[in-house]
């Protein structure tokens, strides 16, 4: 298959995701509907071609936005979703057809209502968004529209997610059975106390904040909340140098709820890499140590190093591999010149889509490079398509 046939067939897989109002749904057959989280990430994806996807997507988002303090959603005023059927019953029953685990979807929609909160990184990523598709585009009217809706996602942060002590930024689920973790790996298997400091999301929200003062001077005129802003991405930036210090060579992966790193060798620390928070010298660190043999596969990181006692190729985060997870390390590696090893990660994710026409939500790589699918991974993912999408076309860093 030439590049060019693989780039046709992927974007149609992609076009199965798309939904009326221009947004992408996440992922077939389990979750097809709208995430906030994967729902920008994949309009970031296709932004250098599709536009018009970012906006609809942060429109979406913002149509959505929290509104009052709800415990069942998780919900708090300018929060960011998680997940949504905005279609109703229809969309619900849609769902619970085509899942693949009905049972435990049947329990989700008993229990949660939606719009469903429980997450705290998707309103950096919709930040990011924001602050990117005014670069392509200069769609000043946008922000400007859009700016009370960034206010609202900065109060939240500032009020509801920033530890008072610590500075930094955390989770914690107040709905008995709501998701315990609420950033990307939600489904991981760990016992970290909350509320839980997870390293990447320090990265995203800095990066935000850095980027939201350049539209705030830039679009909005204000130089007052522009220094701010600055300054408040500073305060995160001393917060998380102190906090993360390395242990045993190695970046925690998040900061418990009683202060104690949580030492796991996963794939976390490398969403860092793009967001500007690090020095080289912890950004050579964590690109020495998602390269090791205990981590890097023939077809992209794995989630948690093969020494971990919770490993297994075959889970759904502590060991399998994700496309989305390999292109955010990708995007930190292209953006500081990491040459050889951005390129293995793109070689890896096309040979996979090459050997299945597809590139899944995840797969297995097993401890002796053998790749195999995972079954209750979706076959088509928006961020998994808009990842390969983005490098096949040799598109800019985020």
């Amino acid at each position: 298959m030439t590049q060019s046939e693989a780039l046709d067939s992927i974007l149609a897989q992609l076009e199965k995701l798309r939904d009326p109002a221009g947004f992408f749904n996440a992922g077939i057959p389990n979750f097809d509907h709208l995430f906030g989280r994967d729902s920008a990430v994949a309009a970031l994806q296709v932004l250098h071609r599709e536009p018009d996807v970012a906006r609809a997507t942060l429109l979406t988002l913002a149509k959505f936005q929290g509104t009052k303090q709800r415990l069942r959603r998780e919900e708090y005023v300018g929060k960011i979703l998680h997940e949504h059927y905005p279609y109703g019953l229809p969309d619900m029953l849609h769902a619970l057809i085509h899942h693949d685990d009905r049972f435990h979807l049947l329990l989700n929609l008993i229990l949660w209502r939606f719009p469903y909160y429980g997450s705290v990184d998707a309103g950096a990523w919709y930040l990011i968004l924001l602050h990117h598709y005014y670069r392509k585009t200069g769609d000043a009217a946008l922000v400007k529209h859009l700016w009370p809706s960034v206010r609202g996602v900065l109060h939240w942060y500032d009020h509801h997610a920033t530890h008072r002590i610590t500075g930094l930024v955390t989770f914690r689920s107040h709905f008995s059975f709501g998701l315990k973790i609420q950033s990307w790996k939600d489904g991981m298997k760990s016992n970290i106390v909350p509320p839980v400091a997870i390293v990447e999301v320090q990265g995203y929200y800095y990066y935000a904040l850095e980027l939201l003062a350049e539209l705030a001077h830039e679009v909005m005129d204000d130089r007052v909340e522009a220094a701010a802003l600055r300054t408040r991405a500073d305060t995160l930036k001393s917060h998380f140098q102190s906090a993360f210090a390395p242990v045993a060579g190695t970046i925690p992966m998040a900061i418990d709820g009683d202060g104690h790193p949580y030492v796991s060798v996963a794939s976390n620390p490398g969403h860092l890499l793009f967001t500007g928070i690090m020095n080289k010298h912890q950004r050579d660190t964590i690109v020495k140590q998602l390269f090791g043999p205990n981590m890097i596969t023939p077809f992209g990181v794995r989630t948690e190093a093969t020494t971990e006692p919770t490993f297994d190729p075959i889970s759904y985060q502590n060991g399998s591999v994700w496309p989305f997870d390999n292109w955010v390390i990708h995007q930190g590696l292209k953006k500081h010149g990491y040459k050889e090893e951005a390129e293995h990660i793109k070689t890896g994710l096309v040979k996979v889509f090459g050997y299945w026409n597809i590139l899944p939500e995840l797969y297995a790589v097993d401890t002796h490079g053998k790749l195999a699918p995972i079954e209750r991974a979706c076959r088509i993912q928006a961020w998994s398509a808009g990842a390969l999408v983005n490098l096949l076309e040799d598109a800019p860093a985020i």
